[in-house]
């Protein structure tokens, strides 16, 4: 039996070690369940980029790279494994000038 859970909190922020407006962004969240982790993105409501972890981890994060600068991105965090599936509300965020 497949159940489907909430991702908890995801939270997009400047991936460290990396300087404002460097394009760059780390997306994080949390799970009850281990799953894989999976972010969806697009600069509209089309979520037209997919970044992909395979490891099976209860605290995810995803580093996106190449974005432009001072663009609206709109994202939705997902995984699955175990017999399981997380899937988070639609989210966005803006990259630094």
């Amino acid at each position: 039996m497949r159940r489907r859970l909430i991702a908890k909190a995801p939270r997009a922020k400047p991936a460290s070690g990396r300087t404002p407006g460097s394009g760059t962004v780390t997306i994080t969240w949390t799970s009850s369940v281990p799953t894989d982790s999976s972010v969806d993105l697009g600069v509209t409501a089309v979520l037209n980029q997919h970044y992909n972890d395979p490891a099976q981890v209860t605290s995810h994060s995803v580093a996106i790279t190449g974005l432009i600068h001072s663009q609206l991105y709109n994202y939705r965090v997902s995984g699955s494994g175990g017999g399981y599936s997380i899937l988070g509300n639609p989210s966005t965020f803006t990259t630094l000038a």
